[in-house]
Order: C-alpha cells, then sequence, then structure tokens
C-alpha cells in the first residue's frame, strides 16, 4: 500500500524552506500570459528596423525554444525527487513546470501579436542544439533510471545553474541591453 506524507504522522513539514519556496512561488507566481496586452508591442515592432527586428527575434526564438524544452524536460527531475520521497521539494518543483509552461506561452503570444508565423530554427546555433537537444533533454532522463544525489546533483546543475543561471541570465541581459538602445 502507498504511504502519502500528507496524510501521516509528519505531514507537510511547512517550516522547510522547499515549502516556504513552494508558498512563495503561489503567492506570486500567479500571471496568465494571456493577460498581457501586447498593443503596444506590435506597434512598436513595425517601428523597428528590419536589423532590429532581427536582432530581437534571435532572442525571443532562442527563449521560446528553451522554455518549450525545459517545460518537457523538467518531469524527470520532478520523478527523481517524488521518488525519494521528498514530497516539499516535489510541491516546488511543480510550480517550476508551471512558470516554464506559462513561459513558452507568453513567447507564443507575443510572436503571434507581433505577427510572426515562420520557422524560427535558423536562430538555433550548434552550441545551442548540443545543450537543449542532447545535454538537456539526456541528463534529465537519466533521473528516469537513475535517482542517486550524484545524478540528481547534475540534473540541478545543467537545468539550475547553467540553462537557468547562465544561459538565462545572459539572455535576459542581451534583451535589456537591445530594448535600451532602442530607447534612443
Amino acid at each position: 500500500m502507498r504511504s502519502y506524507v500528507s496524510k501521516s504522522k509528519r505531514g507537510i513539514n511547512r517550516e522547510s524552506l522547499p515549502f516556504k519556496l513552494y508558498e512563495k512561488a503561489k503567492k506570486f507566481g500567479v500571471w496568465d500570459p494571456r493577460d498581457i496586452d501586447f498593443s503596444q508591442d506590435k506597434k512598436d515592432w513595425h517601428t523597428l528596423s528590419k536589423e532590429q527586428q532581427d536582432s530581437i527575434l534571435r532572442l525571443v526564438a532562442l527563449f521560446y525554444s528553451a522554455e518549450e524544452a525545459v517545460t518537457k524536460d523538467i518531469l524527470p527531475l520532478i520523478y527523481a525527487i517524488s521518488k525519494q520521497g521528498q514530497f516539499e521539494e516535489e510541491m516546488y518543483l511543480t510550480t517550476f513546470l508551471f512558470e516554464e509552461a506559462k513561459h513558452t506561452d507568453f513567447f507564443h503570444l507575443f510572436l503571434k501579436e507581433v505577427g510572426i508565423e515562420r520557422d524560427l530554427n535558423n536562430y538555433h546555433s550548434e552550441a545551442y542544439l548540443n545543450v537543449f537537444d542532447e545535454i538537456l533533454p539526456q541528463t534529465m532522463e537519466k533521473l528516469l533510471v537513475d535517482q542517486t544525489p550524484q545524478t540528481i546533483a547534475d540534473a540541478a546543475v545543467v537545468y539550475n545553474m547553467f540553462v537557468e543561471g547562465i544561459l538565462a541570465e545572459t539572455g535576459y541581459w542581451n534583451f535589456y541591453e537591445n530594448l535600451q538602445d532602442l530607447k534612443k
């Protein structure tokens, strides 16, 4: 018979850091990409030069595909944590999945609103494809058969530190710099 942490004597540890992060994610993660008004973005898009549009589109294309990739690839990490019985951590990780999916939806809506309906795969470099088509999925899929601390650490390094910590943060900086340059 399956045992449930939530119904056990232990219950949910509401004082644990992962549960507190889950609570924070619930409180501040309540946004819907469909609530965003893209009308100004659409107007602004048509004032940009082809070079400016291409620069922004390159960043959007990279983020859009990356968000889709992490939405697909994070499930094995949630599974591995669940198999270890770390319920509060599992609860928190489910918020990652939800947010990554909303980010994917956001970029889809943005592209639709500014009138971009073409294939954007030409913006993916060999290095990009190596990360999102090989390293990330292979590292995460390994968790389906191996939930050792080393494999979980590998997944955390690839997803949290490299994809989110380095690539996403660098991408945000690039967005900021590109959009600041447009204001001048």
